[in-house]
């Protein structure tokens, strides 16, 4: 799994989904934004064109 540490995990998974990445829901874990708010960093995932699961995380 590749992270790619942000500032803003909400606002960088619309940018990308604006550009076509499209992102994984697991359930209730992840909302209709597809970030999951649970008690650790925000994350968001994604697969990449190999199959590759990717993540989107909170920085610091």
């Amino acid at each position: 799994m590749l992270n790619f540490a942000v500032d803003d995990v909400p606002g960088t998974v619309a940018a990308l989904r604006e550009r076509g990445v499209p992102f994984e829901k697991y359930g209730d874990t992840t909302d209709d934004d597809y970030v999951a708010r649970n008690d650790g960093p925000l994350i968001a995932w994604f697969t990449d064109p190999a199959g590759n699961i990717c993540s989107i995380i909170a920085a610091g």
